[in-house]
């Protein structure tokens, strides 16, 4: 949904498990919404996994925005990287994460 004051924002997620189901699930984004929840799971955290590739998703061309929902044992190296990824906007991880927030900010 298109960000319209005072209605609630509502953020699809993309769970995929390769390069092209991630670039075919974010142009089906690009005419309904302006930003997109990229799940990330490393199979240690949770038992699955998704694709991920920070290098990729830079240089895929799109006017959408981005926010990470990290399910990784490790969150702060997936982080660093996504912080090259123009329009990334907000990073949420699981407080059952074993990390220490002050390393995160």
């Amino acid at each position: 949904m298109k960000n319209v004051k005072g209605v609630p924002v509502i953020v699809p997620a993309i769970l995929a498990k390769n390069r092209a189901e991630f670039v075919k699930k974010l142009k089906q984004m690009e005419s309904v919404a302006d930003l997109v929840q990229v799940d990330v799971m490393d199979g240690r955290f949770v038992p699955n996994t998704t694709w991920h590739s920070t290098k990729d998703v830079a240089r895929i061309k799109t006017k959408l925005l981005f926010e990470l929902h990290l399910m990784v044992q490790n969150p702060l190296p997936i982080v660093t990287d996504w912080m090259k990824v123009k329009g990334l906007r907000r990073v949420i991880f699981h407080a059952e994460s074993p990390v220490r927030l002050a390393d995160m900010i």
